[in-house]
């Protein structure tokens, strides 16, 4: 393999290492920022964690408020209604201490538990209260929403909407001192952090941590310390009051703040479960994120540093062994392990600067594959065929120019090419054909070669190889390899129609394992007799919605992916079924001989054989009554290998007809060769419209012949009664056409036509 444009890709390689190194030390700088925002984040989210178990702990402590709340409504209505609201209030002991118990009356008194706490007036309370949305009758609010004490500056109150006979609202009331909650672990955790604050809607503390004065200097105020001790810009400005807002709106929420010192913290808040006009907020000091989060940082730098001094150490050991590796670095990256030659990567990689460099020039690009490749693989091992992969790209090179024209294998037997498309490709074509059959014949394979080619006509404006390529494969996939023409170029009904085969192909498995495939007979006549002698079996596809294919429709597409060899046996097998169900009652049927199509692809099966004996032996089928039909021109293609099948199904004592007998140009010869029973010839060779006096001696010679050599004739296409008398002149005994019978459904074939009942009326 030529090495061109070596020094280019050591440039380009050296180029491209050294950007890398730049941007890996550029990345390593953003990497360490990175870094440190991302154990700022989880830093902030660790405390935030703590942050919401406090919260937890003051919303269980409101939850219990609620409890002794509900326990004192229950105290209350077990005492008698005679007794002194006083004497009832008075009964503390029963509770656990902390707790401070109220009623207010309908008419705004407010009654103490306790002597020495505040009793009175409260109507205008009372009022404010009855304006309050209570849910199940309950409520808890600040403490400084009724008292103004400085004892009732950090409690909560737990109020119960007593109904009462006036129809007016009385409330029972409990106090709780929050500061007892803020004395725990968690608060303690919290309070080295940063600061813990309970405020009510307009921002004042209720209770908080002991390092709140610590930042804020015993502001009464939150939202005002927060501005004292922020950048006072207007930025700050708004992050207070969108802080604000998001309290009054959401559950939980942070916002992130930059203090005096340009330092970035995080405020966290929210609300308190069952709560009115109480909420909390966590100032996080950001001096803590400093001390956790720098070490970290630096650490990360000096290993990232560490790591591009590594890849640059790297980068010059390549660079000192990259001179002698080249070569096979391209060797591996653009060699064909098999040919030698370039391959797919190689194609895609360098077709489009050949037609860049050469924009003057028209030009082709071809996908073709070899014609039953894997026979050749089976017949005469890999090896050899091999020899034959080989061959199509040396003698590429030899034919064509390997500067502006190129070819490599895509995979297995398949190949795509860009050849100049001038008044020489045809000639130069055939002659790169020839060269590839003679290295066959020196590798000493008898296999005819033939390539299977899709064309697509370059255009000026082209740029997208792979597109070039999927529609030069369009085109070699439309090939109808029983029309015997296997070059196709690409046009647009070439894209229809593969949309169509798309669709068959992804429904044909399905059907077949539904049983959408249904066996038809159509009847083979005895004209001299007036009476049926057998049928043939043929295919139609009725999918379960009553859409029916006709073999035309799919035929050739099943022949092109294989799938034919899939249906060809399920053919014969439904037959046998069939004929082993009707022999269970076989004095009620007459069984007549039935044939089945074979397709070429079948006869490259190395097992196809041996197929055939399971499906017969499994079913127990009488061979006698099976037929195999196979057409002529398949013994152009395949002569030895055809003989050789033939005979070996001979052995299992079947029948065999040649179908389409006289469309060749071997027909005579095959049959010196091969045992043929039967001779099936097509209508266009009889037809009134074509018939000659040259055809008329050619048929009654064909009668004579097969008479001499015990092989019967049948005449398929019969429709007239003109052409059912002609061929009795011919000497002919047995017709197939439409004059006699269409193909119909086995079941009313069998019911027709061999049922003793049946046959007794013909």
């Amino acid at each position: 393999m030529k090495n061109s444009g070596s020094d280019k890709s050591i440039s380009l390689i050296l180029r491209i290492a050294l950007s890398v190194v730049i941007v890996c030390v550029g990345a390593t700088f953003l990497h360490v920022f990175d870094i440190k925002n991302f154990f700022q984040s989880n830093t902030t989210k660790a405390y935030e964690g703590h942050v919401h178990t406090a919260v937890a702990e003051i919303n269980s402590q409101v939850d219990a408020l609620r409890k002794v709340t509900d326990a004192f409504e229950t105290a209350m209505i077990e005492a008698s209604l005679n007794e002194e609201i006083n004497g009832i209030i008075l009964r503390e002991e029963e509770y656990n201490s902390g707790y401070s118990f109220y009623f207010l009356a309908e008419n705004g008194v407010l009654v103490s538990s306790a002597e020495n706490e505040y009793s009175g007036d409260m109507y205008n309370s009372l009022q404010r209260l009855n304006e309050y949305s209570f849910t199940n009758d309950y409520l808890c609010l600040p403490a400084n929403v009724f008292f103004t004490d400085k004892a009732s500056a950090d409690s909560i109150l737990g109020i119960k909407r007593v109904d009462r006979e006036s129809g007016e609202n009385a409330y029972l009331i409990v106090k709780r001192e929050l500061s007892r909650t803020l004395n725990d672990n968690t608060f303690d955790y919290l309070n080295n952090m940063g600061c813990f604050m309970v405020i009510d809607q307009e921002g004042e503390v209720l209770a908080s941590t002991s390092s709140y004065r610590d930042y804020f200097n015993n502001n009464t105020n939150v939202y005002d310390g927060l501005l004292q001790i922020s950048t006072q810009n207007n930025k700050a400005y708004d992050q207070i009051n969108d802080l604000k807002k998001d309290i009054f709106t959401k559950i939980s929420c942070s916002s992130e703040f930059e203090d005096e010192n340009g330092n970035e913290t995080v405020v966290f808040g929210g609300t308190f479960l069952n709560t009115k006009d109480l909420y909390y907020l966590y100032y996080f000091n950001p001096a803590i994120l400093t001390e956790n989060v720098n070490p970290v940082t630096t650490r990360s730098f000096l290993i990232c540093l560490f790591m591009v001094l590594i890849m640059i150490v790297l980068l010059f050991y390549v660079w000192i062994n990259l001179n002698e590796s080249n070569e096979l670095i391209m060797k591996l990256a653009y060699t064909d392990d098999v040919t030698g030659g370039y391959n797919y990567n190689y194609f895609r990689r360098n077709a489009s600067d050949i037609l860049k460099n050469n924009k003057e020039i028209p030009y082709l690009l071809l996908r073709f594959d070899i014609m039953n490749f894997r026979y050749i693989n089976e017949s005469y091992g890999h090896d050899r065929a091999d020899k034959v992969l080989k061959a199509t790209i040396n003698e590429f090179e030899k034919v064509f120019n390997p500067r502006k024209e190129l070819c490599v294998r895509v995979n297995s037997d398949q190949f795509v090419a860009i050849v100049i498309n001038n008044i020489e490709f045809e000639e130069k074509y055939m002659k790169y054909l020839k060269g590839i059959s003679d290295e066959a014949n020196e590798a000493q394979i008898r296999y005819p070669i033939r390539l299977k080619v899709g064309m697509y006509q370059i255009k000026k404006e082209d740029s997208n190889i792979d597109l070039m390529i999927d529609r030069a494969n369009a085109a070699r996939k439309s090939i109808d390899i029983t029309a015997n023409v296997l070059t196709a170029t690409y046009s647009d009904n070439i894209i229809s129609n593969m949309r169509k085969v798309d669709a068959i192909e992804s429904e044909m498995e399905n059907s077949l394992k539904k049983g959408e495939f249904k066996v038809y007979v159509q009847p083979k006549w005895d004209i001299s007799k007036d009476e049926i002698l057998g049928g043939e079996a043929l295919v139609r596809w009725i999918k379960n919605d009553g859409t029916m294919f006709y073999p035309s429709d799919f035929i050739p597409i099943f022949e092109s992916n294989g799938f034919i060899e899939n249906l060809d046996f399920y053919m014969l097998e439904q037959l046998c079924i069939k004929m082993k169900d009707m022999r269970k009652n076989d004095n009620e049927y007459k069984f007549y001989p039935i044939s089945v199509n074979q397709s070429r692809v079948l006869i490259n099966n190395p097992d196809y054989v041996k197929n055939v004996e399971k499906i017969l032996k499994r079913y127990d089928t009488d061979v006698s009554k099976i037929q195999l039909e196979i057409t002529e021109n398949l013994f152009f293609d395949q002569r030895e290998k055809m003989v050789e099948v033939i005979t070996q199904l001979k052995d299992l004592g079947l029948e065999l007809a040649m179908d389409d007998f006289g469309s060749g140009y071997s027909s005579l010869n095959i049959l010196k060769d091969v045992p043929f029973d039967i001779l099936k010839i097509d209508k266009v060779f009889f037809d009134e419209s074509f018939i000659s006096e040259a055809s008329t001696v050619i048929l009654r010679k064909i009668f004579e012949m097969a008479q001499e050599l015990s092989i019967d004739v049948i005449c398929e296409g019969v429709e007239t009664k003109d052409q059912v008398e002609m061929l009795k002149g011919f000497g002919c005994h047995a017709v197939q056409g439409y004059y006699y019978g269409k193909p119909m459904p086995v079941d009313e074939f069998v019911e027709k036509y061999c049922l003793m009942k049946a046959a007794g009326n013909k």
